[in-house]
């Protein structure tokens, strides 16, 4: 491999490590603190700009190797239809297995960085919860719950009667209607028997 591959596959294992790191089943404190690194380093510019640099390069060697594997590709489809194809040189396989290992390095490079983004992102969210649960909990064990959560429990309370009503009428009304229905039903079917006697 080249210089400029070698770096990549580098890459490819650094990301295979944050990622690795990211989704371990660590302690809270632990995971926090990873987060919170993870998102001050996304907030520094010179973060941003080595990443987005970064990202730009590995595209475009990523094009460039789709491009030669398209260049480097045996033409099996230029024969006339009474001759067959003669089988690719091992150079031409070279090529091509160039071509292919660059094609899924590169790729494979940025479709982690995407990964690790998503992933920062979703143990960011993991990490509010957690604190909000434990805030929660504190409260609950500290003596019960503040007065503010009491009467939004009571609030709560009030409003999961009133739902409840409503489904009780709501449920009368189901009867009702279906009781009218099935009587209406009846009377059609003995309207139109007395119209085919006719």
């Amino acid at each position: 491999m080249s210089i400029q591959m070698n770096l990549v596959f580098l890459i490819l294992i650094g990301e295979l490590a944050i990622l690795a790191v990211l989704v371990a089943p660590l302690p809270q404190v632990v995971r926090s603190k990873i987060v919170d690194l993870a998102t001050f380093a996304m907030r520094q510019v010179h973060c941003q700009v080595i990443s987005v640099f970064s990202s730009a390069l590995i595209g475009l060697m990523f094009l460039d190797s789709v491009h030669k594997l398209a260049r480097a590709a045996p033409p099996a489809l230029n024969h006339p239809l009474g001759t067959v194809a003669p089988p690719p040189t091992s150079e031409q396989l070279v090529r091509v297995f160039y071509a292919q290992r660059n094609m899924y390095l590169t790729g494979a490079v940025l479709f982690f960085g995407m990964a690790i983004g998503t992933v920062v992102t979703i143990l960011k969210q993991l990490v509010r919860a957690q604190k909000r649960l434990a805030a929660v909990k504190g409260d609950s064990s500290e003596g019960g719950a503040s007065e503010g959560s009491l009467q939004e429990i009571d609030n709560l309370k009030k409003d999961l009667n009133k739902k409840e009503m409503d489904v009780n009428t709501l449920k009368k009304q189901v009867d009702g209607l279906g009781r009218a229905f099935d009587d209406l039903a009846d009377t059609v079917t003995v309207n139109s028997g007395d119209k085919k006697s006719d």
